[in-house]
């Protein structure tokens, strides 16, 4: 190359420089796949960086542990063992000056898209729902999907032997007005929750934002470390963890729940928690509800002598006054039918009602210590500033507190739109 000169570094590369920018040349592929050649805004190197001069001196280089890559935005790093990577991924590179040509650029690996965001803007808008962008988040996963409607199935079947099996042949109406009143409540709350959770963004990272742009964006001071996810190809914020479903890398990611075909992450954790506690509430009513149900028949051997509801009195001729009192078949149905329908629904109510107790407790658990389900799993060390339990609880409810906290169609006060956190 006309008017470059050569340093003088170990074996493992060769280096030029070109207009006051130092050229890195690899020739070697015992631990790493070879690197045409990428510059680095510096006009000097000393000798000893060796090898880790290829690391610590681009934004863009990929050095794979066996579960991340790092990103070094400057040289005040420590050496480093050659073992500690595993490859290189080459970058689009283009030379200053006059003379610039692009540097080779292997394939970038194909990302598999586990996710369809949907734009309901113009259709909320016409509704008069919503006046701002309007996204929706809906993951490509089968099984997911598969549990997600499962779950509104059983949430349907709850509903129709609560309301036709047990209350509508109650012993009184203001008992049949209440029990459904609080029973329809809970189904309301939880499957709202179910949909928020579902379609809610759960803080994901974009993909493919690990450019020297974005990085450059990031203002860091020098030795700071960034780190750069291998499967999605984007900058990894801290407690943030790649979701094989999704795609994506989640930010403060608890788990994948195929119940609601998401991940549960920073962004809809309180939708999430929701979820459970309706999920719990209801199910447990449903299950008293049909135990009482269950031993009221069976002491009055399947038959009781009810007041009619008052809906169907006003209904009745004036004359009709010895109907107001009728011997009513206890079940709705028959005996063998309702007690079927009753077996079920204790079973149901009390398997989930104690599925989603553990659930919220330990959502709230995680909440209260700072700490994701995953970090728990992994025990991973905290290098993190852990939050104290009031500040981490509001951090995903909202401020200050208020019945927007028990509320699924409220966001919190520092949940951010879909399209602003698609933003370096």
């Amino acid at each position: 190359m006309t008017g470059s000169f050569s340093v003088s570094l170990p074996s493992i590369c060769n280096t030029t420089t070109h207009n006051g920018h130092l050229l890195v040349l690899t020739h070697v592929t015992t631990m790493c796949r070879p690197i045409t050649a990428f510059p680095v805004s510096l006009p000097c190197l000393a000798p000893s960086a060796s090898l880790y001069c290829q690391k610590m001196m681009s934004e863009h280089t990929e050095i794979s542990t066996s579960k991340r890559s790092r990103l070094y935005h400057s040289l005040d790093m420590s050496p480093m063992d050659e073992r500690d990577f595993d490859y290189y991924s080459d970058e689009r590179w283009e030379l200053p000056g006059n003379d610039s040509k692009k540097m080779n650029e292997l394939p970038p690996v194909p990302v598999e898209e586990g996710v369809k965001i949907i734009d309901c803007t113009q259709t909320c808008n016409k509704f008069g729902l919503h006046y701002h962008t309007v996204y929706l988040w809906c993951v490509k996963d089968v099984c997911g999907i598969i549990c997600a409607v499962f779950t509104w199935l059983l949430v349907a079947y709850a509903e129709f032997t609560v309301m036709c099996v047990i209350l509508l042949p109650g012993p009184s109406q203001m008992y049949s007005f209440c029990n459904a009143l609080l029973f329809n409540w809970f189904v309301i709350m939880a499957l709202t929750a179910h949909v928020r959770t579902m379609l809610s963004d759960p803080g994901a990272i974009p993909r493919g934002n690990a450019t020297r742009e974005n990085i450059m964006k990031l203002g860091l001071k020098q030795g700071e470390v960034v780190f750069k996810c291998p499967k999605c190809v984007s900058i990894k914020p801290d407690r943030a963890h790649h979701c094989s479903v999704c795609q994506r890398c989640i930010r403060k990611m608890d788990h994948h729940c195929p119940w609601v075909n998401n991940c549960v992450g920073e962004s809809n954790q309180k939708f999430f928690v929701l979820f459970t506690l309706y999920i719990c509430c209801m199910s447990l009513h449903a299950a008293v509800l049909s135990i009482n149900h269950f031993v009221v028949c069976i002491g009055k051997d399947w038959k009781g002598d009810y007041p009619l509801p008052l809906v169907v009195l006003n209904l009745l001729p004036n004359n009709a006054t010895d109907l107001t009192h009728i011997q009513f078949v206890c079940p709705a149905f028959s005996p063998p039918a309702t007690t079927v329908f009753l077996i079920i629904l204790i079973f149901e109510g009390l398997l989930f009602g104690i599925f989603t107790a553990i659930m919220f407790g330990s959502q709230l658990s995680a909440i209260c210590t700072d700490e994701t389900g995953i970090e728990q799993l992994k025990k991973e060390q905290a290098t993190w500033e852990r939050k104290s339990r009031w500040l981490s609880i509001k951090s995903v409810f909202g401020h200050p507190f208020g019945l927007h906290w028990f509320s699924p169609f409220t966001k919190p006060r520092t949940y951010k739109p879909l399209h602003e956190q698609y933003s370096v």
